[in-house]
Order: structure tokens, then C-alpha cells, then sequence
């Protein structure tokens, strides 16, 4: 049985993501909508977000780990220590079979990739990779991190209206192969 998961991510005009290793722009609407897509209750069961060490690295230290979300962090890194609670992974494929395997099946509701760039590559060309929840920033920042191009099998299903925040106008769009 395959693990259908999802992308979430902001994304500027040119699709970056994020600079020096954070993100570029300063948005609290756009946090909010994150935190209400990764946590809302599927079959009651906490989502799982997974993401790159990088990524773990750039959240505020008072904010990791993620609250009410399973947290899986991929590292290269045998020795890297996490707290308590947080899963690890090698890499995206061993990510997905941790998750499969018989202690964690059924224990969680949906799966979140949610960064960096490097996992974006590899989860967005993964055939269980199922729906897309992008933020489209409308403005251009100097980001040195980028989504990957958006393959033509995702097809925009819904939108939200323009919002307007700290003179940056972005809206919420879901895309679903």
C-alpha cells in the first residue's frame, strides 16, 4: 500500500523559497494557513510533516518541534540529535517506509512535505505525491532556494482571493495530479 502525500510550500513569482537559509518575506497569514493545513485532524490523528535538516535548522528553536504534528526530519547526519518524539530518516525514500512499517502505520493522519528544496526535487516527481497546496506570493524576493517547475499532471483545482499583507498580496492555491 503506498503513503499519498502532499507538498506545502510559499512560493515567490520565480518560485523561490527561501534565502540564507530562511524565508525571505515576513507573512503571518501565510504561517497561519500553514499551521492550519498541517495540523487539521485527519481519521483524528496527528499529521506528519516531514523535512530536510535544513529546514528543521531555519524554525525558530522555540517553535520545533512543529506542536501537534509528527515531525520527521531527514539528515545525513548519523549523530545529529533531535528531541524526543521526532523521527528521522536518512533520506525521502526511507522517510516513506518508516511510515509505512507496522509502528507507525495507521498512527498518523496525512503526510506534509514541507521543505527544503532538495526534498521538494524528490517528492514532487514521486508518483504518491497527490496534491499540491501552494502560496503564490505575488512579488519577487532575492531567494538563493527554489520549488522546482510545476509538472503539467497538476492541475489547478482551487484558489483563494488575493489577500494583502504588509503591502505583499499572495493567495492560497491547491493543485491536485
Amino acid at each position: 500500500m503506498n503513503n499519498p502525500f502532499s507538498i506545502i510550500v510559499a512560493v515567490d513569482q520565480k518560485f523561490g523559497i527561501g534565502k540564507d537559509g530562511a524565508l525571505p518575506w515576513d507573512l503571518p497569514g501565510e504561517i497561519k494557513h500553514f499551521r492550519e493545513v498541517t495540523t487539521a485532524s485527519y481519521n483524528s490523528h496527528e499529521n506528519v510533516v516531514i523535512m530536510g535538516r535544513k529546514t528543521w535548522d531555519s524554525i525558530p528553536q522555540k517553535f520545533r518541534p512543529l506542536p501537534r504534528r509528527i515531525n520527521l526530519v531527514l539528515t545525513r547526519q548519523l549523530d545529529y540529535k533531535f528531541p524526543s518524539g521526532v523521527l528521522k530518516a536518512f533520506n525521502f525514500d526511507e522517510a516513506l517506509m518508516l511510515l509505512k512499517s507496522d509502528q507507525y502505520k495507521d498512527k498518523f493522519g496525512k503526510i506534509f512535505v514541507i521543505g527544503g528544496s532538495e526534498l521538494f526535487q524528490s517528492a514532487i516527481n514521486h508518483p504518491d505525491c497527490r496534491e499540491l497546496y501552494l502560496t503564490h506570493i505575488d512579488a519577487s524576493f532575492s531567494c538563493d532556494r527554489f520549488f522546482p517547475a510545476l509538472s503539467s499532471s497538476f492541475k489547478e483545482v482551487s484558489r483563494s482571493a488575493s489577500m494583502v499583507e504588509k503591502n505583499t498580496s499572495y493567495s492560497f492555491a491547491t493543485y491536485q495530479r
